[in-house]
């Protein structure tokens, strides 16, 4: 009767993979927009240091140097390091006052300007390309993912179905045949009922119940083989061990009557 017990240790081998818990899928963090936020940053610095630059224009109009130092030193506090090379560049043109040469700066920051503008909008172009297509592939990784689970959902379906067919093709061959082997009906019944819970299993593989329902499959099965098991060895000790036959004893003759007139 060895091949119960195999096919409890196929079942238990066949659903090792179904009794793992499937781990949640993760909700969805929100990233940041990092390029949105520095523009965002950047645009406002810049707001900040024209303001104060016209504030400064209108205050030294007026005649108010303390409050044009004041202005130019708020401007400063938004801005990077003053380089010395940079710094001796400006210096030279204020002392040569040359109005082409202001005229030449102000063209070249208006063109830097506008080649800055037109990068930044490249950017978010591009970002929005780049999220698009990370969105596409995280799609695509998880229709392959569902895609595995779902074939490995079907393989186990399939070895349980086809193990449920054999138990019952088993429990229908010892209700039969059984008795020529010591296996009583009752246990050809739980083996049968055993191939159709495990049959039952395809249908509730992502149920708590599926647990329990394997573990009386194996309950089942593992009493019907152990009873099997028992008379198997009754059997085969009386057919090794055979007892031996008492001979019964041999009625003796009846002794003759010398006087036939008197009775025995």
């Amino acid at each position: 009767m060895r091949l119960p017990w195999l096919l409890i240790i196929v079942a238990l081998a066949g659903c090792t993979g179904t009794k793992k818990a499937e781990a949640p899928a993760p909700a969805p963090v929100p990233v940041e927009d990092s390029t949105a936020t520095f523009g965002n940053k950047q645009d406002k610095a810049d707001q900040r240091i024209a303001a104060s630059i016209q504030g400064a224009r209108e205050a030294n109009a007026e005649g108010k140097p303390a409050a044009v130092e004041a202005e130019l030193s708020v401007a400063a506090s938004y801005l990077p390091m003053v380089l010395p090379g940079d710094l001796a560049f400006v210096r030279q043109r204020i002392q040569q006052n040359d109005p082409k040469a202001y005229a030449e700066a102000k063209a070249y920051g208006a063109k830097l300007k506008a080649d800055l503008d037109d990068l930044w909008v490249k950017l978010e172009a591009q970002q929005k390309k780049s999220a698009a297509e990370i969105t596409e592939l995280k799609r695509q990784l998880s229709d392959r993912d569902k895609a595995i689970e779902q074939a490995r959902k079907d393989k186990i379906a399939q070895q349980l179905s086809t193990l449920g067919a054999g138990l019952i093709a088993l429990g229908v061959a010892l209700l039969a045949f059984g008795s020529f082997i010591g296996v009583s009906k009752l246990s050809a019944g739980l083996v049968i009922l055993g191939g159709m819970l495990c049959s039952s299993l395809t249908w509730v593989m992502d149920s708590p119940a599926f647990s329990w329902l394997i573990i009386g499959v194996c309950a089942l099965v593992g009493l019907a083989a152990l009873q099997g098991m028992i008379a198997g060895s009754i059997k085969l000790w009386r057919y090794l061990f055979p007892a031996a036959k008492v001979e019964a004893p041999e009625a003796k003759p009846a002794e003759p009557n010398p006087d036939p007139e008197q009775p025995l």
